[in-house]
């Protein structure tokens, strides 16, 4: 880059030297020293055109191609701007050797009205476009798709683009987007003391980062492991909800307990219900409630009637209680009865 700088500062040394010289400003118009020294230049301003395309070709034409071709540019803003300042030096050479002045004037006015009009545009909505990255990549990891991965990464490099470099900016807008998602999918259900930790962790990692490339790793590792929590948290609240409702049916078998009072009770709908139970514990609902009301007989049976223990388990009907206890046991009521008493006999 300094190259660059030192090469401009010659060659508009020399470009003002050679014009000097055609309108001898200061080398004397009278005769004085110039026509001895420099004669060759009294005709024309030549030599002064060509310092003028020599420099528009080397100080803007090949670094601004370089910039747009082989290093590339990431945003449209950046292309315009290197665009318009190769339009204006080439409008300019072609004006100085053909002569026709209006052309590079007219590339100025192109070039500045693309000056302006980009200038403008990032003013008043640079802060809206990283407000909108920052929502969008909110969306794409809430979705809680793993295809998204792709889409996340892009927006993840928009934002360092419109952090224009600034590591502390962009530092500030990712720990801001991390936060934001740790919240929301701590109110999707997720596990609030795992999340709050992680997102500790990553402030801690995000202020560590000492370049953009490694802070744009660790939210891209942060992206994906917050996508796949978010994946899980349905499974997991599913998990939790049934749990609940296994705790539910143990503190209420002597009642009539049907399915869709249970799904009532947790506002869920039936099919949720009875798919999740089954999906979670390998048994229908109806199975779990029987399996649990035969369990909690068992200790009734000790010190109570057949009958009895029918109707303080949720049966309505004594017989139907026995052939259930029956099918599950191996055992009539009974006969499991008759059993205890021979266990405490031989005692």
């Amino acid at each position: 880059m300094l190259s660059i700088y030192v090469l401009g500062v010659v060659l508009s040394c020399i470009y003002m030297l050679f014009f000097s010289l055609g309108w001898r400003t200061y080398f004397g118009a009278d005769g004085g020293y110039a026509p001895q020294i420099f004669p060759a230049f009294q005709p024309s301003f030549l030599w002064g055109q060509v310092m003028a395309v020599t420099a528009a070709l080397f100080l803007v034409v090949l670094p601004c191609s370089y910039q747009l071709i082989v290093s590339g540019q990431r945003d449209l803003k950046s292309r315009a701007f290197v665009s318009s300042a190769i339009l204006f030096a080439v409008l300019f050479v072609i004006g100085i050797l053909s002569k026709q002045w209006w052309l590079y004037y007219f590339g100025s006015i192109v070039s500045a009205s693309i000056f302006l009009a980009a200038i403008y545009v990032d003013i008043h909505h640079l802060n809206q476009t990283a407000s909108f990255l920052k929502d969008e990549l909110r969306k794409q990891v809430l979705r809680g798709s793993q295809n998204t991965t792709e889409r996340v990464s892009e927006l993840i490099e928009s934002l360092e683009v419109s952090s224009r470099g600034n590591l502390e900016i962009y530092k500030m807008r990712i720990r801001e987007v991390l936060s934001m998602i740790a919240d929301d999918a701590i109110e999707s259900g997720g596990d609030v003391e795992e999340l709050l930790k992680r997102n500790q962790e990553n402030l801690s990692k995000i202020e560590q980062a000492q370049d953009l490339k490694t802070l744009t790793e660790v939210t891209e590792h942060e992206a994906q492991e917050l996508t796949e929590i978010i994946v899980n948290i349905p499974n997991q609240r599913r998990a939790q909800v049934i749990q609940e409702v296994k705790e539910y049916v143990s503190c209420h078998l002597e009642q009539d307990l049907k399915i869709n009072t249970i799904a009532g009770t947790f506002h869920l709908s039936k099919s949720y219900l009875t798919n999740g139970f089954k999906d979670v514990e390998g048994q229908t609902l109806n199975q779990y409630i029987t399996k649990q009301r035969i369990e909690k007989s068992k200790g009734l049976l000790k010190n109570k009637t057949v009958t009895e223990t029918a109707f303080d388990v949720g049966f309505s009907n004594s017989n139907y209680f026995s052939t259930v206890f029956k099918k599950i046991t191996g055992k009539s009521p009974k006969e499991y009865q008759d059993s205890l008493k021979s266990a405490v006999l031989e005692d």
